[in-house]
């Protein structure tokens, strides 16, 4: 009989025990959090809501930010920290502990990890100091920071092609801070911090209407499919065509325009392999020109090459230029022919061709092309000033009303001599390939 009384007893002192037990843990577990718990990824187990925040406060805040990669095709997100300190004072705002977690169920804790999260921002911050923090971030990276592009028409290998627009990978730090900022003063009146999503605030490739491109690339297309005859006698002709013309242009601003290196080159050869000898050969400048000129057009071109065929000079024949009279005087047998008042260049021009020289080239109704101009003349008698590596000359200049005096002091030359049109028309018949020239102060 004693047995039977002592078993209940027992197992009602057991279940006192697990009651007390129980209801001790639910006491506690209403203020601590229980076993096996992280918050933000820190250990919080059996800690009360101040030591909790505490520890919240001493790790920065993380914002999502999502971004463009640096070919702009696909997004990436990383995190934001936010450090407190210099003008930043943000940390996580912990809700109640029962927000968190169910006390009655603590004797389940012990069995399975709980990652809590806290997503309540309190505090301030500053714009700068955000600024700065903004910078680390992978889109303001020079390195991955790609230009849009609008749709645009490219030579390569030869060939014209369009390439598609692309909207590259180009936010401003303005952008960004705006949106960042934006996103902060929602969380700090009690908003839920979402991703902040970046990509469609991104620089926008500038718009090209496509009919536009499509008659551009026509009108180009015609360009390299043109032919060019390069005359270079009554027998022979040059024709320059197919991938030996594409090689010589290249695409600037959506115009093809003579390459300058290779049609440099070019032009050599063509003077090389058809002049006769050094007293008869093919002009190398004017080839130049007229090839530079005709590169560009959409429609088949002829040249004519111009010839120089030197011939001995007349003995003792001497034209004579004085910049400080500014006057030409033309001897032939040592006596005066003719004179004439002139315009030279002056100091301002950085061509002063001070020295002796002879007559290389002479030519009626000629065109005078350099970067700045192209002038017609109807006499033209060329020397090589700087052992050929610039050409000027005596010719008309029916632009100006007056010649000689100081004129050239106010209103130079380009570095040419100036002379009325009748005067240079006397020289013109006067002079020969090879006369000598003789030019002082």
């Amino acid at each position: 009989m004693r047995k039977k009384k002592i078993l209940p007893i027992l197992f009602c002192s057991i279940l006192m025990l697990f009651a007390v037990l129980y209801l001790a843990g639910l006491f506690y577990f209403r203020s601590h959090f229980l076993p096996n718990t992280k918050m933000n990824g820190i250990e919080v187990s059996f800690l009360n809501e101040k030591e909790t925040g505490e520890l919240l406060d001493l790790i920065p805040v993380k914002l999502t930010v999502k971004e463009k990669d640096r070919e702009g095709r696909e997004t990436i997100s990383e995190e934001l920290e936010l450090i407190s300190g210099q003008g930043m004072d943000l940390h996580y705002k912990m809700q109640k502990i029962s927000h968190y977690q169910n006390p009655y169920l603590w004797f389940l804790s012990s069995f399975k990890e709980k990652q809590l999260f806290c997503d309540a921002i309190d505090g301030s911050y500053d714009k700068d100091a955000l600024a700065g923090m903004t910078g680390t971030l992978y889109c303001m990276q020079e390195e991955n920071r790609s230009i849009p592009e609008a749709a645009h028409i490219a030579y390569e290998n030869n060939e014209l092609k369009i390439v598609e627009a692309d909207d590259g990978s180009l936010i401003t730090k303005e952008t960004v801070l705006a949106k960042i900022s934006e996103a902060l003063d929602k969380a700090l009146n009690g908003e839920k911090p979402d991703v902040i999503d970046l990509c469609d605030s991104y620089e926008k490739a500038p718009e090209t209407r496509q009919e536009e491109l499509e008659r551009t690339l026509s009108s180009l297309q015609k360009v390299i499919d043109k032919k060019i005859s390069i005359v270079i006698s009554e027998n022979k002709t040059e024709m320059l065509e197919g991938e030996q013309l594409k090689e010589l242009l290249v695409l600037q601003e959506d115009a093809l325009i003579a390459d300058t290196v290779k049609l440099e080159s070019y032009a050599g050869r063509i003077v090389d392999q058809y002049s006769i000898s050094s007293s008869e050969y093919i002009a190398k400048g004017p080839l130049k020109d007229a090839l530079r000129k005709a590169l560009p057009r959409e429609e088949n071109v002829s040249i004519e090459c111009e010839w120089i065929r030197e011939t001995a000079a007349r003995s003792n024949d001497l034209i004579e230029v004085s910049y400080g009279e500014q006057m030409l005087y033309y001897y032939r047998n040592g006596e005066l022919v003719f004179s004439s008042p002139v315009v030279t260049g002056n100091e301002d021009t950085e061509i002063i061709p001070y020295g002796t020289y002879y007559v290389q080239h002479m030519k009626k109704n000629a065109t005078l092309v350099s970067a700045t101009y192209e002038e017609h003349v109807d006499y033209w008698i060329g020397f090589d000033f700087e052992s050929g590596g610039h050409v000027l000359g005596f010719h008309d200049a029916q632009w100006r009303d007056a010649f000689g005096g100081d004129i050239w002091k106010t209103d130079p030359s380009h570095g040419c001599v100036n002379m009325p049109t009748d005067k240079v028309a006397m020289l013109y018949d006067a002079v020969d390939i090879g006369t000598e020239i003789h030019i002082h102060e």
